[in-house]
């Protein structure tokens, strides 16, 4: 950017001063590039091999039954008879499965009252992680397949979320 001339600067410093909103032809002059601040509009995508649609996505992950380890607050129940669960196994799964009890029998009476879900995914590592001298899980994702692996569980959540948020609106909670 060229620097401003004087009677540049003192136009420019006249209509600060009166408040009003700057002329376009200032926008280019001020920010050449067109990385102004006023800019908009702008989309990005981000394309990979192997990314599933939103819908393919939901429709090609299977639903498969809980595996429940520990439920919370048996002994002193909500009066709604809420617990917290704790749930084992492929949290692509056990999302998939809860989105369809939330959309279905609500058979865990979760509907509308879930306000934390921890996935606990992997990082990149490519590292075994082992428990009592056994592999526990293989950290290897990486790349496009991590990003999609990620993905596909914040689809999910999403679509978690806004079950909750319409079972709201419509007063059923």
């Amino acid at each position: 950017m060229t620097p401003l001339t004087e009677t540049e600067k003192g136009e420019l410093s006249q209509l600060l001063a009166s408040g009003k909103p700057l002329p376009e032809s200032w926008r280019y002059r001020l920010f050449p590039s067109g990385h102004g601040a006023q800019e908009t509009g702008k989309e990005y995508r981000l394309v990979y091999d192997g990314k599933l649609k939103r819908e393919e996505v939901l429709a090609q992950t299977p639903a498969a039954p809980w595996q429940l380890v520990r439920e919370f607050c048996t002994n002193r129940p909500h009066a709604d008879g809420w617990r917290n669960l704790l749930v084992w196994g492929d949290n692509l799964l056990a999302l998939r499965e809860l989105l369809a009890d939330q959309q279905g029998p609500n058979h865990f009476g979760t509907r509308g009252k879930i306000k934390l879900i921890y996935i606990d995914p992997p990082f990149a590592t490519r590292q075994d992680f082992m428990k009592d001298k056994e592999k526990a899980y293989r950290d290897k994702v990486l790349g496009a397949q991590f990003i999609e692996f990620l993905r596909r569980r914040l689809i999910l959540l999403r679509e978690e979320a806004s079950t909750f948020t319409l079972t709201r609106r419509r007063g059923i909670t």
